[in-house]
């Protein structure tokens, strides 16, 4: 079957727009790692697990629900993979809808919306007015269980 040339380069137009995107804006802050560790050492409790040659780093945070901000697998001086909500962690608000501070990896239930998620009060309406994100997984730190060079395990008892 025949596709229509228009779909065709429609494609190639997003492909095109996506690739000059990603030449022309490069990460703005915090290009190496050690700028990023440097900055979530001002404003958190960061954690960072290393391998054996130190080259791969992860910067892990028990402050921010253990999340792992960012990493590198070049040391120090090497690129730092994850993104930083700078802005945000530097004002220590607490948004009740979501903490966005950004990092690499998370914990996070689904669904969002509809009569089984966890983010609407038992018998709201599913608006945004309504929905938000519980708090042993928005807010709060996590208590370090057990940790070595590379490892780090948290632990949290979460009240229903």
């Amino acid at each position: 079957m025949k596709q229509p040339i228009w779909i065709l380069i429609i494609a190639l137009a997003f492909a095109a727009g996506c690739a000059k995107t990603a030449k022309e804006e490069p990460k703005a802050a915090g290009l190496m790692f050690k700028d990023d560790l440097a900055f979530l050492k001002q404003h958190t409790q960061v954690i960072v697990l290393t391998d054996e040659t130190g080259q791969a780093q992860v910067a892990v945070n028990p402050d921010l629900q253990g999340r792992v901000m960012t990493s590198t697998a070049g040391g120090e001086e090497g690129a730092s993979y994850g993104w930083i909500n700078r802005g945000l962690l530097a004002s220590k608000e607490n948004n009740l809808y979501m903490n966005a501070f950004g990092g690499e990896d998370r914990f996070w239930l689904g669904p969002e919306g509809g009569q089984f998620s966890i983010f609407f009060k038992k018998g709201r309406p599913f608006n945004l007015d309504n929905w938000f994100t519980p708090p042993p997984i928005n807010e709060g730190g996590y208590d370090v269980a057990v940790q070595d060079q590379g490892h780090i395990l948290f632990r949290r008892r979460c009240a229903s």
